[in-house]
């Protein structure tokens, strides 16, 4: 399970912390928005499906911040793929979720 992990921050309780959960592969169960419509400023979690895996891990909170996630890069001129560490926080909506989606083999 160690493919798609999510680096998340929370700003809860007058507190403000980052996280990381491994959720395995998709679908997640996670409902996302972007913070900003039409600009690449990245996405907050607005629901989870319930008994989602996002749900279940118990971690993730409406209101918080995906601030990275893992994708699968192909690797120019081979057949391989590596895994990459993707900032979300300068991202839109569908980069975001194209990445989440690249770890699906």
């Amino acid at each position: 399970n160690g493919l798609n992990p999510l680096q998340l921050s929370s700003s809860s309780d007058d507190k403000s912390s980052e996280f990381t959960v491994r959720l395995g592969l998709p679908p997640l169960g996670i409902l996302f928005e972007e913070i900003q419509p039409g600009l690449q400023k990245g996405v907050i979690v607005v629901g989870l499906v319930p008994g989602g895996k996002g749900e279940e891990c118990q971690a993730i909170k409406v209101g918080d911040v995906l601030k990275s996630t893992s994708a699968m890069k192909f690797v120019s001129r081979s057949t391989t793929f590596d895994l990459v560490e993707v900032d979300c926080t300068v991202l839109d909506f569908d980069s975001i979720v194209s990445a989440i989606g690249s770890n699906d083999p």
